[in-house]
C-alpha cells in the first residue's frame, strides 16, 4: 500500500511507499516477485489506477472500496473507454475486509494475498472466460445489463460461459 497517492490517482514515485514497498516494488526482479498493490477507490477512473499501478511493474490491484457496502454488487467498469492498454487485471473488496488488511499491515504483520485467476486462450483469437456465482447471489437488473451490453461489444475477443455454483445443505432443507 502506498503511504501517499493512496488511490493511485496519480503516477507513482519511489516517495509514495515505505522503505520496504519501495523496495518491493522499484528494486525487485519482478520476475521473482508478483506485486499486488491495494488502492483506495474514488477520486479517478478504476483505469487510472490500473495504469498508474501498471507502469511500476505491478501484476494485481486490489480496490480497496471506501464505502461501507455489498461490492458484489458492483462492477469495476472502464467508463473512460481508456482501458486497451491494460494488461494486469484487478478486483474491488470490501471496505471492512481491506481495513482488515490495512490494520495487519499497520500492525508490522505479513500479510499474504492469495488470487488464483486463470485466462485460457482457446486458439482461435479469443480468451475463456468463465463466470461463476451462487444461486444465492443475485443480480440486479441493471447490473445483468451492463454485462450483456459488455458482452456484445466484445463478443469478437472473448467467449463467456456463466456457472451456477449450487450446493446441497442438510441442515438448511431441515428447516425448510
Amino acid at each position: 500500500m502506498p503511504i501517499s497517492n493512496k488511490n493511485g490517482c496519480k503516477e507513482f514515485k519511489e516517495s509514495n511507499f515505505d522503505e520496504a514497498g519501495s523496495e518491493q516494488i522499484f528494486h525487485t526482479d519482478v520476475y521473482l516477485v508478483s506485486t499486488v498493490l491495494m488502492l483506495d477507490r474514488g477520486q479517478c477512473t478504476f483505469v487510472e489506477k490500473v495504469r498508474n499501478a501498471q507502469k511500476i511493474g505491478v501484476k494485481f490491484v486490489v480496490i480497496a472500496d471506501n464505502i461501507l457496502e455489498e461490492s458484489e454488487d458492483l462492477i469495476m467498469t472502464d467508463s473512460s473507454g481508456n482501458g486497451e492498454t491494460i494488461t494486469i487485471s484487478s478486483m474491488m473488496i470490501r471496505k471492512k475486509d481491506a481495513e482488515l488488511i490495512e490494520k495487519s499491515i499497520a500492525d508490522k504483520n505479513k500479510v499474504i494475498v492469495k488470487i488464483d485467476l486463470e485466462f485460457a486462450h482457446n486458439g482461435n483469437g479469443k480468451v475463456d472466460i468463465d463466470f461463476w456465482f451462487s444461486e444465492l447471489f443475485t443480480y440486479p437488473e441493471r447490473q445483468m445489463k451492463d454485462i450483456e451490453d459488455y458482452l456484445s461489444k466484445l463478443s469478437s475477443v472473448i467467449n463467456f460461459k456463466p456457472h451456477v455454483l449450487t450446493h446441497s445443505c442438510e441442515y438448511c432443507s431441515k428447516l425448510i
